[in-house]
């Protein structure tokens, strides 16, 4: 006679859908080993019951299996966590901008990078991008990058443009990206591949993306996103980061 397993978690008192062939609605669910053991009813899964099985009352709710996200840059959602959150409501002006910058530039040690993300121009009462002028004022001892909303869009101030090695005799050039300027000058706004080799120049350190895939990891566990096909973002130490932080069980 085989031995009764002992559920680690039981969830009852809710509708949980077999998704069989005839599609039927039972109440209660018992796991062990990340394995289902019992699917039934209230009463019947007691007998899967242990000293320290955990009980989980549904209440009603509808118990289903994890989403999985099919195109998902999950570093870059966890890189996004760590930085300057810009969006709106919550930025509304160009000062609230720099003040979140020097916030952040007040307890970064120099000459490490301040990130910001999500910064919408035609939302904001200034009606334009954040310059190298602005950014400068508040951060002149870090390098700055904000990534506008739509991700193929930035801006930097002078440390970044610095180390990205863009200077005012830079020409717009639809195979190297696009360099806004003013009276002959950059501005600190760049678009497309040259966005994309500003991002390069500020790219993540193996520790900081490691940092971010466990962040990105929690918040996708609290919206029930169990499995994602991940697109990358930051090369191949991201897939470094990726296989280390899961060995580690992180």
């Amino acid at each position: 006679m085989s031995k009764q397993l002992i559920a680690d978690i039981i969830f009852y008192n809710g509708s949980i859908i077999s998704v069989d062939r005839e599609n039927n609605i039972f109440s209660a669910l018992a796991v062990c080993d990340n394995m289902i053991i019992y699917i039934g009813n209230n009463i019947e899964v007691k007998r899967y019951k242990g000293i320290n099985t955990k009980l989980i009352d549904l209440r009603g709710r509808s118990l289903v299996p994890g989403f999985i996200d099919s195109h998902l840059h999950m570093a870059v959602m966890g890189a996004n966590a760590l930085a300057i959150d810009c969006r709106s409501p919550n930025v509304n002006s160009i000062e609230d901008i720099k003040r979140l910058v020097k916030e952040r530039a007040e307890v970064t040690p120099k000459g490490q990078w301040i990130r910001g993300w999500g910064y919408d121009h035609t939302k904001l009462v200034e009606r334009r991008h954040p310059t190298k002028w602005d950014l400068d004022e508040v951060a002149p001892n870090h390098p700055v990058m904000l990534t506008r909303v739509c991700a193929h869009i930035s801006t930097h101030n002078t440390k970044s443009l610095e180390l990205a090695g863009i200077t005012d005799d830079r020409t717009t050039d639809i195979s190297e990206g696009i360099y806004i300027k003013e009276n002959g000058h950059i501005t600190g706004v760049v678009m497309e591949n040259a966005h994309m080799h500003a991002m390069k120049v500020a790219a993540l350190r193996y520790e900081e993306i490691s940092e971010a895939l466990v962040i990105a990891g929690n918040l996708l566990i609290k919206e029930g996103i169990t499995s994602v096909h991940d697109s990358g973002g930051y090369g191949f130490v991201q897939m470094r980061a990726f296989q280390d932080t899961i060995q580690s069980n992180n």
